[in-house]
């Protein structure tokens, strides 16, 4: 264990050893790094702590203020010094320990410094990262014998990026036993796979391709089928998935549709106003002249026929147009409209906390979600439920009501039977209401 000659009261004393001296040293590939050199840089490759706590390190071994971050350079240089890492004087420094990665004991702690190659992975796992998220920055990778670079299709954002841990994971094991799996393209970009085309190139490892040729919506159920059998998605982000693939096509489809029964009701008002103008207009069969007695006669002792009524148009669901209904069609029902349409009103975009709380998995359902970024819009919370769904069973209470009444009544027509049937069949339909109310405020 290594004694400190000053006292080191801050939490960054790794993070000025290994980013503000050792790395420098090592970096230098054994040309001589003279202190200054390394003193004025500590600002940019400590951070904003350097600073304060250069103040911290002066105020505790009573020297002055301005004296702190040079206090600190010279204790880490010394540390490397006693392990035989470091040669020449003060202004020609000269890196002579091993390339590997090294532990150093500082008071009570351990501070890892780690090698050029473990630094080199470090920063492109984070670049990688960076670029899942979908910054359109393209990766070069090796495709066989050739180097490719390759972006990730915008389609493949709709799922959530990999937390650390997993990601972590991921790369361990292409590091160890290479991508074996291959990356799916569509229009030339990563369709399926973002997530090993990144650590692939954070792990230098090679990749396979293979060439998706389905339609745009072939191309969306393989987004979201792939990773919901790989992938351990919340409800929330499973619903936010969804709602990222199909709600803008499902919305333009509604309003189509909308657009075409509309019109379809307009033309059909006015071809029957027409057909009601043209009777009345229609001419008699002596122009304008009223009808001869005789012919009034006939019409009154044969009147023309009624004419026979139209078939019964089929009942609509009012709910099948809708595009939260669409949407999850086109989802094959994996999430409820209702969530949707909740997660939708939410407004997430307006919410970057609640968003990335859901995007990391925190928050697991489409009714928490809503909550939380209703919050952080410092807007009233959505009510899930329509309206109209207490207005009807008001409604239903008053039927049953007047049931009850009639039983006061001395007409008869009726039996015990029937009066059990149906109320067995109020009490199912009552039961069903609740569970769909129930599951529809837990956003599933």
């Amino acid at each position: 264990m290594s004694a400190t000659a000053i006292r080191l009261p801050i939490a960054n004393i790794d993070g000025w050893l290994v980013n503000a001296v050792t790395n420098p040293l090592r970096d230098a590939g054994g040309q001589p790094v003279p202190r200054s050199a390394l003193e004025r840089m500590t600002g940019s490759r400590v951070g904003p702590t350097a600073t304060t706590d250069g103040y911290a390190i002066a105020k505790a071994n009573d020297a002055p203020l301005d004296d702190g971050a040079a206090m600190i350079v010279t204790e880490c240089l010394r540390l490397l010094r006693e392990q035989d890492w470091l040669a020449g004087p003060d202004d020609a420094l000269v890196w002579i320990g091993p390339d590997t990665r090294l532990e150093i004991q500082v008071g009570d702690r351990t501070i890892a410094l780690p090698s050029a190659a473990d630094r080199r992975a470090a920063d492109r796992r984070a670049l990688a990262t960076v670029i899942v998220r979908g910054d359109g920055k393209p990766l070069p990778v090796m495709v066989g014998s050739r180097e490719r670079s390759l972006t990730v299709h915008p389609l493949a954002l709709a799922l959530p990026v990999m937390t650390g841990e997993e990601i972590e994971r991921l790369y361990e094991d292409i590091a160890a036993n290479g991508v074996r799996e291959p990356l799916w393209l569509y229009d030339g970009k990563v369709l399926d796979g973002r997530h090993r085309l990144a650590m692939a190139y954070a792990a230098e490892k090679p990749v396979s391709l293979r060439q998706f040729d389905g339609t745009v919506d072939d191309a969306k159920r393989l987004v979201f089928s792939a990773n919901l059998a790989r992938r351990h998605l919340t409800t929330a982000q499973t619903a936010m998935a969804v709602h990222k693939l199909y709600a803008e096509d499902a919305k333009a489809r509604a309003r189509e549709a909308a657009e075409a029964r509309a019109k379809a009701a307009a033309e059909e008002r006015w071809g029957m106003e027409d057909a009601r103008v043209q009777k009345d207009t229609q001419a008699l069969p002596h122009g304008d002249a009223p009808a001869a007695p005789a012919e009034r006669n006939l019409l009154e002792r044969f009147p023309r026929p009624a004419p026979p009524r139209p078939a019964p148009k089929p009942k609509r669901d009012s709910n099948a147009g809708r595009w939260e209904t669409i949407a999850s069609k086109a989802a094959g029902g994996i999430v409820s409209p209702g969530a949707l349409k909740r997660l939708d009103n939410a407004r997430l975009d307006e919410a970057p906390e609640t968003l990335a709380r859901v995007e990391s998995g925190e928050l697991k359902t489409v009714a928490g979600a809503a909550t939380a970024a209703a919050a952080e819009r410092g807007v009233p919370p959505d009510r899930p439920i329509p309206q109209g769904v207490t207005h009807h069973l008001g409604s239903a209470l008053t039927l049953i009501n007047r049931a009850y009444g009639e039983l006061d009544s001395e007409a008869g027509g009726t039996d015990l039977a029937k009066v059990e049937n149906r109320i067995e069949q109020i009490i199912i339909r009552a039961g069903e209401v609740l569970e769909k109310a129930r599951i529809l405020c837990q956003g599933q």
